[in-house]
């Protein structure tokens, strides 16, 4: 890596840090697309990290063990029982979405309260599934998606939303396209169901798909589980949706993180009300 001297680095301010998710590029940007590539899927860095770090201790990684904990704490809403309950169990938990949290598409670098991903102080794990689901559906215009974790060793319909999705509680396969998401933690894009050889064509046909984006929900090295949208059309999605699903799954590890971040802190507080009890 060559030395850089102090004329050619650019110092940005975390709260004006903006992130694009397609291009991967940090920029100061107070529009609502990049200004690198032009996609909408930006982010403010200041709010992923749920604000300034100034005068905190410490900052440390949410561990795989930690996060894991959070997310099998979460699932233990839906049951693996029968379908018909399950569904029940989450047209309860729409009664109260996640649409407070703001509009991904309004400009995530305004500075403007409950906006964009300003929301993210506020996910929580159960209501998110079903904001993801909801905003994935309709930033690339698909006909449904859905969001599938692992409870155990099965890959199970947590939320969903739209046509041709699996069930609330039902067990998804992990073969085709979404196997292939989960087997190698990267995103896929199906333009056309029925001449690709990564997916099932026939129970695309039966199900009426003809495009797919399938994204890993991953946490360091594990993948957690996947977001899918779904399209009756050929090609009815480009580069940026892939970029929105990405942007939407990395919301959603996010809120377990948060999850899990608040549950350490609880047990660090419990141990040192503990210790000072003691003396």
């Amino acid at each position: 890596m060559p030395l850089l001297k102090p004329s050619d680095v650019t110092l940005l301010e975390l709260r004006d840090a903006v992130l694009c998710v397609e291009c991967e590029l940090i920029s100061y940007n107070n529009t609502g697309n990049c200004l690198a590539c032009g996609s909408s899927a930006v982010m403010n860095l200041s709010r992923v990290l749920g604000g300034s770090l100034r005068g905190q201790e410490t900052a440390s990684m949410v561990s795989d063990e930690t996060i894991g904990k959070a997310v099998h704490e979460t699932l233990d809403w839906i049951p693996m029982a029968e379908p018909k309950v399950a569904a029940m169990a989450a047209a309860r938990k729409r009664e109260e979405p996640a649409r407070a949290v703001g509009d991904l598409s309004r400009p995530s670098g305004s500075g403007t309260s409950g906006s964009g991903a300003a929301g993210l102080a506020r996910l929580n794990p159960v209501p998110a599934m079903q904001f993801v689901v909801e905003r994935a559906s309709t930033l690339t215009r698909a006909n449904g998606s859905a969001l599938a974790m692992w409870q155990g060793n099965r890959m199970v319909c947590q939320a969903s939303a739209g046509e041709a999705v699996p069930m609330i509680g039902s067990e998804v396969q992990a073969s085709g396209l979404s196997g292939l998401c989960l087997r190698t933690g990267q995103v896929w894009r199906c333009d056309d169901a029925y001449t690709d050889r990564n997916v099932n064509v026939e129970a695309c046909r039966d199900l009426g798909i003809r495009s797919v984006i399938a994204a890993p929900l991953n946490h360091l090295n594990k993948v957690l589980g996947i977001l899918q949208v779904l399209s009756s059309e050929a090609f009815a999605f480009d580069d940026r949706d892939v970029a929105t699903v990405q942007l939407l799954s990395h919301l959603m590890v996010m809120a377990f993180a948060r999850k899990a971040e608040r549950r350490s802190m609880a047990i660090e507080r419990g141990m040192k009300l503990a210790l000072a009890g003691g003396h």
